[in-house]
């Protein structure tokens, strides 16, 4: 057995990811970064022991994340993603022929180096288009500097928990916010939604009181465990206008099926109503974010 991870979701249910091999395990200014593959040849990208994506699943994430907003933008040319220094979202956003100009802004210079050369084929070698820039800088100090207007932005940061609760806090969005145009459109990812901390509902929640047009997206994604939640965000009405997404070659978003992603089941609908009338103490208790095991390490001690 080589290293694995391990990860306490709640206080009954856990899980081992167990890589077959250990490509690149080192630390940079910023995190540790792990890219492992799996026996099956797929590979991971690991940050402070969470996984960014899987390439078995990757494109649920993706494909989500970029898809759903552009297809409530009739010609989004100028986009802007804050994070997304492996280029997975790149390599999304590059398939229309409106886009014009990406922006990535990513603190890690050493991960967009480590995934040009590990994931240069799973990316389609996004990083090479012209239309590709990368900045290397904090995204919240780039919103403070930044005089430029985008039509999409898509926020592919850390997950809302310790330090990366600010990136999802009202000021910083309102920051974000201010770098779209009039008809420009804010995504993010929100987490998982299951039982029993919502926290998807709950940063959702939280997002759509600052907009007046709102959509949420629901995708299982295996390699996160979880029902992973998406929000669209925009001050202009939020119509499917893009006449470019139905005819992508795309593997999991399909525009025809737009309301099966939107439309939250009652439960989930329940509980989002209940977080946005009454509010939420915690986003989750007990959770145990991934980290690396050896061995050596007994399960039980880790419980």
């Amino acid at each position: 057995m080589t290293e694995a991870f391990f990860e306490k979701l709640n206080n009954f249910y856990y899980r081992i990811f167990s890589p077959h091999e250990v490509v690149v395990s080192e630390k940079s200014d910023y995190q540790e970064i792990d890219i492992v593959r799996t026996a099956d040849g797929n590979k991971a990208l690991i940050l402070d022991g969470t996984i960014q994506f899987y390439t078995a699943d990757e494109f649920i994430y993706h494909e989500m994340v970029v898809h759903l907003p552009f297809v409530h933008h009739p010609k989004p040319e100028r986009i802007l993603v804050l994070g997304g220094g492996d280029g997975f979202l790149a390599r999304e956003a590059l398939k229309y022929r409106s886009a014009k100009e990406i922006t990535i802004v990513d603190l890690d210079e050493r991960v967009v180096e480590l995934c040009k050369k590990h994931f240069a084929e799973e990316t389609s070698q996004s990083f090479q288009d012209p239309r590709v820039k990368i900045i290397s800088d904090d995204a919240m100090k780039f919103a403070e500097y930044c005089k430029d207007k985008y039509d999409v932005i898509i926020m592919d940061l850390v997950d809302p928990y310790g330090p990366g609760a600010e990136l999802y806090s009202e000021g910083t969005i309102k920051k974000f916010a201010g770098l779209l145009k009039e008809d420009g459109i804010l995504a993010t990812h929100c987490e998982d939604s299951s039982y029993p901390y919502f926290v998807g509902l709950k940063i959702y929640s939280r997002l759509s009181k600052m907009f007046p047009f709102h959509k949420p997206g629901l995708a299982y994604v295996k390699s996160f465990d979880g029902l992973w939640t998406f929000a669209v965000l925009s001050n202009k009405e939020l119509k499917a206008c893009n006449p470019e997404t139905g005819s992508l070659e795309l593997k999991f978003f399909e525009p025809e099926k737009l309301e099966c992603y939107t439309k939250l089941p009652p439960h989930l609908k329940k509980k989002l109503e209940q977080f946005r009338e009454k509010g939420f103490e915690k986003l989750a208790e007990g959770m145990v974010l991934m980290r690396k095991i050896s061995p050596s390490d007994r399960v039980k001690d880790l419980l």
